[in-house]
C-alpha cells in the first residue's frame, strides 16, 4: 500500500509538471502572438499613412508650380517643391535611406511634411506622439516630388492636359516619394509613383 502510494504521488507531480510546461508555453505563445498583431497594426498604420500622402500629392500636383529647384536642404518649412535630381539615397541599408531622406532618428530631412500640402494651412490629420499610443504616428508623413525627365505621350493614354492648341504632344514625368511611420521608428513604410502630365506644344 506505502508504495502504491508514492507510485500515485509521483505520478501526480509529473502530470502537474507537465500541465504547468503546457500553461507556459502557452502563455509565451499568446504573448508572442499579440507583439506579431502589434507590429502588424503598426505597419499597416505606417502604409496607410504613406498612401494618404502619395494620394493628396498627386491629386494636387497639377494645380502646383512645377519649378524645379536643387533640393538640397531640409524640406521642413519649405513647403511644396519639385526637386532637379533623385534625392533618395541608393544605398542598400533601408535605415540608412530614410535617415538621409525623410530625418527619422535625426538624418537631414528632405522631405516635405504633409502639413504643406493643405490648403488653407491646417495642422496634420496625423497625430504624432514619438511615445506611440493608439493610432498615433511616431513621425508626420513626408513626401519628395522629382522631375524624371520628358516623353513622347504613349498612344491611346489618358493623362492630364496642362496646355492645348499644339501640335506635338509630350508627357513630363514626376517620380512621387512618400513616407509614413507607424507608432514606432521602426515601423516605415516609404511608396513611390510616377505621375505623367501631358503638355502641348
Amino acid at each position: 500500500m506505502v508504495n502504491e502510494r508514492g507510485f500515485a504521488l509521483v505520478t501526480a507531480l509529473v502530470f502537474l509538471v507537465i500541465l504547468t510546461l503546457l500553461g507556459v508555453s502557452m502563455m509565451s505563445g499568446t504573448g508572442l502572438q499579440t507583439k506579431m498583431a502589434s507590429n502588424t497594426q503598426q505597419k499597416q498604420l505606417a502604409f496607410e499613412a504613406a498612401q494618404a500622402t502619395l494620394k493628396t500629392v498627386i491629386a494636387t500636383l497639377p494645380t502646383r508650380s512645377l519649378a524645379l529647384t536643387s533640393c538640397t536642404g531640409s524640406g521642413s518649412g519649405t513647403g511644396w517643391r519639385v526637386c532637379k535630381q533623385n534625392m533618395l539615397k541608393t544605398l542598400t541599408s533601408q535605415i540608412i535611406v530614410q535617415n538621409a531622406t525623410w530625418g527619422l532618428s535625426g538624418g537631414s530631412g528632405r522631405g516635405i511634411p504633409y502639413s504643406a500640402l493643405l490648403v488653407p494651412p491646417a495642422s496634420s490629420p496625423f497625430p504624432v506622439n514619438a511615445a506611440g499610443g493608439i493610432n498615433a504616428y511616431y513621425h508626420e508623413p513626408e513626401f519628395l516630388v522629382t522631375y524624371a525627365g520628358q516623353g513622347r505621350m504613349p498612344p491611346g493614354s489618358s493623362l492630364s492636359a496642362r496646355h492645348h492648341g499644339s501640335i506635338a504632344a509630350f508627357v513630363n514625368i514626376y517620380q512621387i516619394d512618400t513616407m509614413g511611420t507607424g507608432g514606432t521608428v521602426s515601423a516605415v513604410a516609404i511608396l513611390q509613383s510616377y505621375y505623367r502630365l501631358m503638355t502641348m506644344r
